[in-house]
């Protein structure tokens, strides 16, 4: 282990991560620096860290890519306990057939390089999602971290409206919805109210351009 000293002046959602290919073996982890205006503020933190996952080493994802040699295996990985995968949605991950037919029908987009095994909130999948307690009418305030190598999400705050105030630790002019795009590498914060109610609400991240999602669930006592 390793201790670090250094100065964190600029407040807000950030995160850490290795490089040279080894991000995509999930080392990564978050930072927030707290802004002390907003010390006493009364809403509840919510930290999640988002990952693409794949069985395949990082070099055999890389080989795939650039074509010098087939991308198969299943190593990298295997100490690592992942259980909950078998249930994935995984259809809809092949490529359409675009102008084949000669009818000029569009391409499809490509915005999806690597099929993964898995897509993950806090290292879960959607099979056994984190659950968050959280109280009735209560404030919370989502700090979002994109830290898939090679995905981008659309965050789904679901039945419940969100506002989001931070893009990458810079506080931005709220914007109110229940869609926001999340890129590789970006940061969100989204403020909510939760519902006077009993009740569970999922937060989902949908894989842009295709059908797999990863997710965690709010719930309020009583209400999971």
């Amino acid at each position: 282990s390793y201790d670090y000293s250094f100065p964190v002046a600029t407040p807000g959602t950030h995160w850490m991560h290795a490089h040279t290919l080894q991000e995509q073996q999930l080392l990564a982890a978050p930072l927030v620096v707290t802004d002390p205006a907003e010390a006493g503020a009364d809403e509840q933190p919510l930290v999640v860290l988002f990952h693409d996952f794949s069985f395949k080493t990082p070099e055999e994802l890389l080989a795939g890519l650039t074509g010098s040699a087939p991308a198969s295996g299943n190593g990298g990985m295997a100490g690592h306990s992942m259980s909950g995968m078998s249930g994935m949605d995984m259809q809809g991950m092949s490529g359409g057939q675009g102008m084949s037919d000669g009818q000029g029908m569009a391409m499809p987009m490509d915005v999806n390089d690597i099929q993964y095994d898995a897509y993950l909130a806090n290292d879960r999948t959607l099979d056994d999602p984190q659950l968050f307690a959280v109280e009735r009418n209560g404030t919370v305030r989502l700090r979002l971290i994109n830290g898939a190598t090679a995905t981008a999400f659309w965050v789904d705050t679901g039945s419940i409206e969100g506002e989001a105030i931070a893009v990458d630790g810079n506080p931005v002019t709220p914007v109110r919805g229940r869609r926001f795009p999340l890129a590789m590498g970006q940061r969100l914060d989204i403020r909510l109210r939760v519902p006077d109610e009993a009740g569970a609400w999922p937060i989902l991240a949908l894989r842009e351009g295709s059908v797999e999602r990863a997710g965690f669930v709010l719930a309020t006592r009583g209400g999971a």
